[in-house]
């Protein structure tokens, strides 16, 4: 779901007569169409608008996908303007992630949740230009996703920087779509076998391990192999669900987050935007060395000191 009532839509008239849009209703072009931004900070749309949520939460569903449309918010410069008087975009993200998330816990309870984004990095040589942003608030980051990458190798690394990020800024829980967003148009799936099982094989290390996109994304779409490969890993993540769920509860209580980047990284922009390892830790407990070039073979350096069980032997490493 988005913030969004299109020009088109049955209760557009309704909320434009009732004053529930920002900026009198102006009309934004997005990518589903044209539409004016809720307003958030008039108690009397949100009213409306939450009326209107609990339609579909009473169905039976647990939440809702909170894509980006708060950065829309910019098309209404210099002046954005809501019920309250000038609205940035921190606030209006904050309204936004905020009363969805707040408005599905009220009718779901602690099963409630929703899906948000909490940055977007975009850096030159794979965009044009440089963009960071902060989307959703930490304190309801229990389901992020990182969107929205080509699906390529190099969408793989984009998408763990993406990560980075919002470790360092300490997210609880993220992962991002597995085989990417954005189609490779060299491969009829819109992505290759390679980058669909090294996808999968992250997602499921993540806390978050969704699959979704443009193009195909069923293991099917492939052969054999990958299926196999692919209920592999989904086994995996669910057998890991009793370490995410305790260690998600400890990150967000200590305000950190379950995925710690190997890689000595600052808060500077050019520092971080490229690590020098991919590698992580999950809650310093699990390292992972993800694959992010089309290979069967690669080094992993493990951290120094640590001890791996298997079975009944143990290994000391001291690199």
């Amino acid at each position: 779901m988005t913030s969004f009532i299109n020009e088109d839509s049955s209760n557009f008239q309704e909320g434009l007569k009732n004053n529930y849009f920002m900026n009198n209703g102006t009309i934004l072009k997005w990518w589903h169409g044209k539409g004016a931004l809720l307003d958030y900070s008039n108690p009397d749309a949100l009213n409306w608008w939450n009326n209107q949520l609990n339609n579909v939460l009473d169905i039976g569903i647990d939440g809702f996908k909170t894509d980006g449309s708060d950065p829309y918010l910019y098309m209404l410069l210099p002046q954005p303007i809501g019920h309250i008087g000038e609205i940035d975009h921190r606030q209006y993200a904050n309204y936004y992630y905020n009363e969805t998330f707040n408005q599905v816990r009220k009718v779901r309870g602690l099963d409630g949740l929703i899906m948000a984004r909490p940055m977007a990095l975009l850096v030159p040589g794979e965009y044009s230009y440089w963009l960071y942003l902060r989307y959703s608030p930490n304190d309801i980051v229990f389901s992020g996703w990182m969107g929205d990458q080509k699906g390529t190798f190099d969408g793989i690394k984009v998408a763990l920087r993406m990560m980075f990020h919002s470790s360092v800024y300490n997210a609880t829980n993220f992962g991002s779509d597995i085989g990417g967003y954005l189609n490779d148009h060299d491969y009829p799936q819109g992505r290759s076998k390679e980058v669909f099982i090294r996808w999968a094989q992250l997602g499921a290390l993540n806390p978050l391990m969704e699959n979704g996109g443009g193009g195909n994304h069923e293991p099917w779409a492939w052969d054999g192999e990958t299926v196999e490969i692919y209920k592999k890993f989904v086994n995996i993540h669910y057998e890991l669900f009793p370490f995410f769920y305790a260690s998600g509860s400890q990150a967000f209580e200590k305000q950190k987050s379950v995925m710690q980047p190997v890689a000595q990284i600052q808060d500077k922009l050019a520092d971080f935007s490229f690590p020098s390892s991919y590698d992580f830790t999950l809650w310093n407990s699990i390292h992972v060395s993800p694959i992010i070039k089309n290979k069967t073979v690669t080094t992993v350096q493990f951290p120094q000191g640590q001890t791996e069980w298997r079975i009944n032997n143990s290994y000391e490493y001291n690199h």
